[in-house]
């Protein structure tokens, strides 16, 4: 498969949803009608489509939101995420004999991969992208921020992309390779497991008295 142009190609809204995890209609629905994000209306109906790189845009505003981010303050950082992207989707080189292109974490150099910090500043939150950790500059920043696993996000969203194009199911996970992949994909199957453990829903945890309670019985 050759590499697509990311800014040309599109998806419409059901696509666009099968390729950003979290991500509802609805809430789609009121960033257009809101002006946080722009797809133009094509044909008959308005019909929205979105590109392949505003695929990754809103999978970053996705995790950007769930951080309680405003959409409107996510919407310019998200900028920062495409942008990245478009770097790294033309600098990745594909497999000679690969049937698409793929985007691989090496497990080993986990800490070269870029990492978005996000910060308030000046009334409004703002993400700085440094590659790799922070080190000492840490101490200059506020006690509370978030990180964003900038390259990590852009790998899983552009493999997303092109499983799906080749008529795949849409990748969830990194790909790892590396000296250590397989311990790699054993936390990340780990991490995975965590997530669905607090994620599910608490069931009642009224239990129903029995004999052993210290009620009086005849």
């Amino acid at each position: 498969m050759e590499r697509v142009d990311l800014q040309r190609i599109t998806f419409d809204q059901a696509e666009t949803l099968a390729l950003v995890p979290g991500l509802k209609a609805k809430q789609l629905q009121n960033w257009n009608e809101s002006g946080v994000i722009d797809s133009p209306g094509v044909g008959k109906g308005k019909k929205r489509f979105y590109s392949g790189l505003g695929v990754v845009g809103l999978r970053a505003m996705v995790c950007l939101v769930e951080f309680g981010i405003k959409p409107s303050e996510a919407a310019a950082i998200c900028d920062q995420v495409m942008e990245r992207a478009l770097t790294l989707h033309d600098e990745n080189p594909q497999k000679e004999g690969a049937a698409r292109p793929e985007w691989t974490v090496v497990a080993h150099t986990i800490d070269v991969y870029s990492r978005g910090y996000v910060l308030r500043a000046d009334n409004r939150h703002i993400m700085m992208i440094v590659q790799g950790d922070l080190g000492q500059r840490r101490l200059f920043l506020p006690d509370n921020y978030h990180t964003v696993e900038v390259d990590l996000l852009i790998f899983k969203a552009l493999n997303a992309i092109y499983s799906y194009l080749a008529g795949e199911t849409p990748t969830k996970e990194p790909v790892v390779t590396g000296d250590n992949s397989a311990e790699a994909m054993e936390a990340v199957k780990q991490m995975v497991a965590l997530k669905a453990r607090f994620s599910a829903p608490k069931l009642n945890s009224r239990r129903t008295p029995s004999l052993d309670d210290g009620e009086d019985t005849e």
